[in-house]
């Protein structure tokens, strides 16, 4: 069996009952000896006992961080990647995997993400809802749980809308109102993630925190008031208010503490300065990042089976003459080529990576491209420039170099040139890529070559968003006659 696949039922574990949040000590080197049961969504997890103790409530938090780490093979990054320019499929006939990367996935094959994602999103409004409700917790632990809470809705939201559109926007448990909810419109979902992400900025700490969330710690693990600022930058930036999103992100860049930009093969090393939150892998001890699990090649190269996919050409010619990240991130194994970000794969057993979600120089990014849609160009160009000196090799002779971005780049050119290093920066990271190339408007040019290229048909704008699942449809009335267009109910 596919090894990727044979993850699927870790999906399902939780919204069936068969357990719970579990596997909290693993993550976080809690000395809990008892993870949280989570049972049944109406009954454990809305239980209020659950909210009356640090370890029990924190666990609720934890056993989402723990799911994302153990699924997320199967997520955004990896299927998103298939969809862009990221990823090839070695065995491009895969039942499973080639609807995705040929961009002709359909309603009634499409697996989706929605109710994986939205059963998480009511983990969280339950626990938002407990953590109000709670007379046992102290302030401090409070505010930290809900504003991890909060943080995570607001995170799944996004994903929910970037992928799907107008969706259900979910802040309860009721089921008798969520069974009746209709799709919101993009700009009020975006409202609410803002609206949350403001409110765990207030909430939460600026210090990472242990699994009882009451001590400091060295793991980047839990989220914290900074994760929640770069989020905000991110959605601000998709929101187009340039102003808020330049703000935020030199609020994070600025907080020299805590973070800093780091060599290329430092960064994505577990706890490095770069990392503002990760995700640590505790399916088995073996298995450091599910980057590492899932991109890196044996010497034999890629397969059908454990190994099916490896780096999209369109990736290799987009690195100009001496980027570095080329060197670094990119490795070869029987001729192909595959990301390399993270070093450690399958056969590994040190634990010496950890998956991160958010890194610093994402901030860079949005904030080059904030204060150059801003007219501020040429302090945009130079957050481009931090990124490329990093990225260059000041041994190497000057003409071998990768070359400084000039100061005084139209606004045309310098957008291009912020895609570009989005590109080569953030390439097999969380969807990034398929999400860029549709905010910016150039999905369709650029799909128009790469659908094609990658054996499939004619690209048509409606695939840029993923279909609702026809059985969705048939439980929720106020979804029927409403399915993306271009997909069949």
């Amino acid at each position: 069996m596919n090894k990727i696949i044979a993850y699927k039922p870790i999906i399902l574990l939780f919204k069936k009952g068969l357990t719970g949040i579990i596997l909290c000590s693993l993550l976080f080197a809690m000395s809990c000896k008892k993870a949280v049961e989570a049972g049944n969504p109406e009954t454990k997890i809305r239980e209020q006992s659950v909210y009356n103790s640090a370890g029990t409530a924190a666990a609720v938090l934890t056993s989402l961080y723990v799911d994302l780490s153990l699924v997320e093979i199967e997520g955004v990054p990896f299927i998103v990647g298939l969809l862009s320019d990221e990823l090839t499929l070695y065995n491009a006939p895969s039942a499973w995997y080639r609807p995705f990367y040929q961009n002709d996935i359909t309603s009634d094959r499409f697996i989706g993400m929605w109710m994986n994602i939205y059963g998480k999103v009511y983990v969280v409004n339950a626990a938002i809802e407990g953590l109000n409700n709670s007379t046992e917790l102290s302030t401090d632990i409070k505010n930290q749980l809900l504003g991890e809470a909060k943080f995570m809705r607001a995170f799944y939201h996004f994903y929910l809308v970037n992928l799907y559109g107008d969706i259900p926007l979910v802040v309860t448990t009721d089921y008798s109102v969520n069974m009746l909810l209709p799709r919101t419109p993009v700009k009020t979902v975006y409202q609410q993630i803002i609206n949350d992400l403001r409110a765990a900025d207030s909430l939460m700490g600026d210090k990472y925190l242990d699994g009882y969330v009451t001590n400091e710690t060295t793991e980047r693990l839990r989220p914290t008031k900074w994760a929640a600022k770069t989020l905000l930058a991110r959605a601000y930036l998709y929101n187009e208010e340039w102003a808020k999103a330049e703000a935020y992100a030199s609020e994070v860049i600025n907080h020299a503490a805590l973070y800093e930009l780091l060599p290329l093969n430092q960064i994505f090393l577990k706890n490095s300065r770069e990392t503002i939150w990760a995700l640590q892998y505790v399916k088995k001890s073996d298995i450091n990042a599910w980057e590492g699990l899932c991109f890196v090649l044996p010497s034999t190269g890629p397969d059908g089976g454990m190994y099916p996919v490896y780096l999209n050409d369109f990736v290799l010619q987009a690195f100009e003459s001496g980027d570095q990240r080329k060197e670094d991130w990119v490795g070869v194994a029987a001729g192909y080529h595959f990301p390399y970000k993270y070093k450690a794969g399958r056969l590994e057993t040190a634990e010496v990576e950890y998956s991160i979600v958010i890194r610093l120089a994402e901030l860079y990014l949005i904030r080059a491209e904030a204060r150059i849609r801003q007219d501020k160009i040429a302090e945009g160009i130079a957050d481009l420039n931090k990124l490329r000196e990093r990225a260059t090799d000041k041994t190497a002779p000057p003409a071998n170099q990768l070359k400084q971005l000039a100061s005084n780049l139209s606004e045309e050119k310098a957008m291009e040139a912020v895609l570009h290093e989005r590109y080569v920066e953030l390439f097999t990271e969380w969807g990034h890529r398929w999400l860029d190339l549709k905010r910016t408007n150039t999905i369709d040019e650029r799909m128009k070559i790469v659908t094609p290229a990658k054996g499939g048909g004619e690209w048509r704008p409606f695939q840029a968003l993923f279909p609702i699942s026809p059985d969705e449809i048939k439980k929720n009335p106020s979804l029927r006659g409403h399915q993306n267009p271009g997909y069949i109910e």
